[in-house]
């Protein structure tokens, strides 16, 4: 009898585990080509704040498991956006996490001090349009980090479910 139980234990925490996977975060709809992400950033590094104009061209995967930023600008708002402070090294990839929060594995762009590139989470707002949120988000950085704050709209809408 103790056999019979430890076996039916066994097959329902087989059956669990892929139920535990389907619950990931994604965006919806998808997959969706092309995707832009548009709005204005605050960047600030070393005490030096600037404001720009963004625009990055993406795709959402089948599934939803991610987006990729295929390319993309940094303009005016202020002179030196997309002269001085400009996006490089795409592609980047931004992973939903929960429905309120994404993960970009890559976000990279120079500085008027230098670069700030990495991985970080930020925030992700539902509604029409979905949004990301940088509310004084981290970003590593040479010679120091760059904290971000803004929005970043998509065209269509993305929801994280």
């Amino acid at each position: 009898m103790s056999k019979a139980v430890a076996l039916l234990c066994a097959v329902a925490l087989a059956a669990a585990i892929p139920a535990a996977s389907a619950t990931a975060a994604n965006f919806v709809p998808n997959p969706r080509d092309p995707v832009k992400f548009t709005g204005n950033l605050t960047i600030e590094q070393g005490g030096v704040s600037v404001t720009c104009s963004v625009l990055l061209d993406a795709k959402v995967v089948n599934g939803g498991f991610h987006a990729e930023i295929r390319g993309g600008s940094f303009s005016a708002g202020d002179w030196q956006c997309g002269w001085l402070l400009s996006p490089t090294a795409f592609s980047w990839y931004v992973y939903p996490d929960t429905t309120t929060q994404v993960l970009f594995s890559t976000f990279s762009f120079n500085t008027i001090l230098g670069s700030c590139s990495g991985p970080f989470f930020t925030g992700w707002a539902n509604g029409s349009p979905g949004k990301v949120v940088f509310s004084n988000t981290v970003i590593p950085g040479s010679p120091g980090a760059c904290t971000v704050n803004g929005t970043l709209d998509t065209d269509p809408s993305l929801t994280i479910v």
